[in-house]
This record gives C-alpha cells, sequence and structure tokens, in this order.
C-alpha cells in the first residue's frame, strides 16, 4: 500500500498532498482505470491507499470522493485486462 500511496505523490509533483481535492483523486483514479493493467486487488489497494492518505493529511471534502464506486469498479478491471488476471 506504500508503493501505491507513494505513485499517487508522485503523480502530482507540484501541488501538495494537503492541497489535493476530491477531483484530484476522481482523475487520477480514472487515469489509473484507464491507462494501466492492474488487478481488481490492486486497484482496490490504491483506492485505499489514496483514501488513507486524504484522511491522514486532513484533505478537505473527503467525503466527496465516492470511494465504494472506485473500491467497487475495481471489479470490472479485471475483464478489461483479462490476460493480465490470469495465472
Amino acid at each position: 500500500m506504500v508503493v501505491r500511496a507513494e505513485q499517487y505523490i508522485a503523480a502530482h509533483p507540484d501541488r501538495r498532498l494537503s492541497r489535493q481535492t476530491p477531483a484530484d483523486a476522481d482523475s487520477y483514479l480514472e487515469d489509473l482505470v484507464r491507462k494501466t493493467s492492474l488487478t481488481a486487488w490492486q486497484f482496490r489497494e490504491a483506492v485505499d491507499a489514496i483514501q488513507q492518505l486524504f484522511e491522514l493529511v486532513g484533505v478537505n471534502g473527503l467525503g466527496e470522493v465516492d470511494w465504494t464506486h472506485w473500491r467497487d469498479s475495481a471489479q470490472g478491471s479485471e475483464a478489461m485486462y483479462p490476460t493480465m488476471t490470469r495465472g
């Protein structure tokens, strides 16, 4: 989960974490779904990491992010990338 948190922070090098907004999290997660081949559990891990970061720092509007929606959307990501999820 630390790696996922570091990836989120690295994706926003010009903005302090305390200045992030719910829209930043939504945008990042949308891009993550579209541009990566994460498995469902990896995507859920990223969602959890970002939520915990936002809670830790006290980002304003934390409740505006639909964390449940993002976790649930991870189930669809495996269908999008079937070759990455086969063992």
